[in-house]
């Protein structure tokens, strides 16, 4: 059960097709451990008006997705291969209905009062708790605990916040390529953090998580697994970004479409 946490590609906003301001890049630095597994990775997030172009890195592995808000695709990009994937928005957020519906998800957030500085720019802390019912009835249930230090008066807080906030509407489950429902419930969990961190109107410089499971024997066999996940912001950049950034390669492969 160990690879269910470290499969998971960690992206959690969506798109929004309202009009924004500047071009946007985000680095990170990101860290988890699931059972004994640890890893460790760095995520950039380029948001340019409604398209998001999301590059994963960890050990010799890199995965590179773009979400296209005019178009509502998902588009995961394969260097090796020359061929990029496409899903439409409707399929995954059917796929995550189907598995885990959104009804199942409850989530709140608070100021824990605690401002910090990272990256050069201010923070203010905010507690979180997500709780998913992983089968009707809650037996188990996922329950994501945290707390995101997050940058409202910075370059590109509305950006980030529009995305994030879109998401919601659009009821997409980014980065979701499983039917198993506990990766499903995993996924929802995660994108209803960070539409948390939406509504406070900007994008987290530090988010920690730890995850567990509540109810049963199921519930502490997937604890053995589960574990905790960090992501810390080391750069935020408002250069303008290449248009063709967004767009699948001349010469690729298309499936999907």
């Amino acid at each position: 059960m160990n690879a269910w946490w470290t499969r998971r590609v960690p992206i959690v906003f969506a798109l929004s097709l309202l009009p924004l301001r500047a071009d946007v890049t985000i680095t990170e630095k990101a860290s988890a451990e699931a059972g004994s597994s640890r890893s460790e990775g760095e995520r950039v997030t380029m948001i340019k008006g409604s398209r998001m172009r999301i590059e994963s890195k960890q050990g010799n592995s890199a995965t590179v997705v773009i979400y296209d808000g005019v178009a509502k695709e998902e588009i995961t990009l394969n260097a090796a291969k020359r061929q990029a994937s496409i899903r439409k928005f409707s399929q995954i957020r059917d796929a995550a209905e189907k598995s885990v519906p959104r009804e199942n998800v409850s989530a709140s957030m608070t100021p824990t009062g605690r401002n910090d500085a990272i990256a050069g720019l201010s923070c203010e802390e905010q507690a979180f708790t997500v709780r998913v019912e992983v089968f009707k009835g809650g037996n188990p249930t996922l329950v994501l605990t945290g707390r995101a230090c997050v940058a409202t008066n910075t370059p590109g807080a509305q950006e980030y916040a529009a995305f994030a906030s879109a998401e919601g509407k659009e009821g997409l489950v980014p980065g979701l390529n499983s039917s198993n429902p506990v990766l499903v419930a995993l996924a929802r969990a995660e994108t209803a953090a960070y539409e948390l961190v939406a509504t406070r109107g900007g994008f987290p410089l530090r988010m920690e998580r730890d995850i567990r499971f509540e109810g049963g024997f199921f519930a502490s066999l997937l604890n053995k697994s589960s574990g905790w996940r960090k992501a810390t912001v080391t750069a935020v950049s408002a250069e303008p970004i290449p248009s063709e950034d967004f767009a699948i390669p001349n010469g690729w492969k298309t499936t999907g479409r």
